[in-house]
């Protein structure tokens, strides 16, 4: 294993960090990244809450879970129509 030492090479200061966070925060990869991540997480919400609950028909549940994959594929399908904002 490789020891990092204070002020090694291997090490970076707060300031630098701290320099580098709105740089990094602000890129287009990480924008769009984070679009696609929340707009996938939104089409997830209703099934992991739905899955949650204590009495649920298990085939209510395969059949929501299959809209959200259906509603999913439409979505890498028509990624074009999706996200022209």
């Amino acid at each position: 294993m490789e020891e990092q030492v204070e002020g090694g090479p291997g090490s970076w200061s707060t300031e630098t960090d701290a320099q580098a966070l709105p740089l990094a925060i602000t890129s287009t990869d990480f924008i769009v990244s984070l679009v696609i991540t929340n707009n996938a997480l939104g089409y997830l919400k209703g099934v992991t809450t739905s899955l949650q609950a204590q009495a649920k028909d298990v085939d209510e549940v395969s059949r929501e879970v299959n809209c959200v994959k259906a509603a999913l594929q439409d979505v890498r399908n028509n990624m074009d129509d999706h996200y022209t904002e």
